[in-house]
C-alpha cells in the first residue's frame, strides 16, 4: 500500500491516463480518457483518509475545462498494479491511472454502437460525479451499485422512447438515438421561482448530434459533464416552459 500511496502522491498535477471499467466482466475493453491528476487533500493526510475508508475526496482526474472526469474518495480500494494506480470503486468498477506518454498519438475514431455508446457515457459521468448522478436505465445494470449488494435496479425497463437519462442536481440530460448511426442529446434545466417550476430547453451553438463513433463519445460525455455542472455558457436557450 506504501507504494500505491507514494505513487498517487507523485502523480499530483500530471497528465494521465485513466482506464475505466464498469461492467461486471472486468475483462472487457477500458475506456480511455486523459485529464489532469490533482490530490484534494494535503499529502500528509492521504494516508489517514484512505485508511480510515472515509468519503472524503481524495483526488479528481480534470479536463480541459477543469470538470471531473473522475472522482477518487477514500473508501475506494487502491493498489498498484502492472505500474498503474488501481481504484476499485467496487468490484464492477474499476479505474487503472498512469503518467500519460506524450509520444503516444491517440486512436482514431472507431464505429460503435447505441448500447456501447450509453455504457461509456455512464461509466464516465459515474466516474466524475459518483454519488451525485442519477441515470434511468442502467446501461449495465450488473455493474450498478445497488447490484454490488445484491439489490435489484428500482426500474430497468428501457423508456419508452428508447432514452437513457441523466440528472445531477436541477440539470438534466437525455441521450436518444438518432437514425442508424447516431444519437442526440438534449439537455434540461428545471427551477422553481415564484412558486412555478420552469423548464428550459438548451442546445450547443454547434447542434446536439453526434456519430456513433468513439471521438464523438469522448466529445459528447465532455458536453454533457459541463452541462451537468450547472456551466450553461456553450449552450443556447431553445424553449422555456412554466407549470404550477
Amino acid at each position: 500500500m506504501r507504494e500505491a500511496y507514494e505513487r498517487l502522491i507523485a502523480l499530483d498535477g500530471a497528465n494521465v491516463t485513466l482506464a475505466m471499467r464498469r461492467a461486471k466482466d472486468q475483462s472487457l475493453y477500458p475506456i480511455l480518457r486523459v485529464g489532469t491528476l490533482r490530490l484534494a487533500v494535503p499529502s500528509w493526510a492521504l494516508v489517514n483518509t484512505i485508511e480510515s475508508r472515509l468519503d472524503t475526496v481524495v483526488a479528481r482526474v480534470f479536463d480541459e475545462e477543469h470538470l471531473p472526469i473522475a472522482t477518487f474518495i477514500g473508501r475506494d480500494r487502491l493498489a498498484t498494479m502492472n505500474g498503474r494506480l488501481h481504484f476499485e470503486l467496487r468490484p464492477t468498477f474499476t479505474i487503472d491511472v498512469e503518467l500519460r506518454d506524450p509520444n503516444v498519438v491517440p486512436a482514431p475514431g472507431y464505429m460503435i454502437d447505441y448500447a456501447r455508446a450509453t455504457r461509456d457515457v455512464a461509466a464516465e459521468l459515474e466516474a466524475g460525479f459518483r454519488g451525485d448522478l442519477r441515470f434511468r436505465p442502467d446501461p449495465d445494470p450488473a455493474a450498478s451499485l445497488r447490484a454490488s449488494y445484491g439489490v435489484s435496479a428500482l426500474d430497468d425497463r428501457p423508456l419508452p422512447d428508447g432514452s437513457v437519462r441523466f440528472a445531477v442536481g436541477h440539470a438534466s440530460t437525455a441521450l436518444h438515438p438518432d437514425g442508424p448511426a447516431g444519437l442526440r442529446l438534449r439537455c434540461v434545466e428545471v427551477r422553481v421561482e415564484r412558486n412555478h417550476q420552469i423548464a428550459t430547453d438548451y442546445e450547443l451553438a454547434f447542434g446536439c448530434r453526434y456519430a456513433l463513433e468513439s471521438t464523438d463519445i469522448r466529445r459528447l460525455a465532455a458536453d454533457m459533464r459541463l452541462f451537468l455542472s450547472h456551466r450553461f455558457e456553450r449552450f443556447n436557450v431553445v424553449e422555456k416552459a412554466s407549470g404550477a
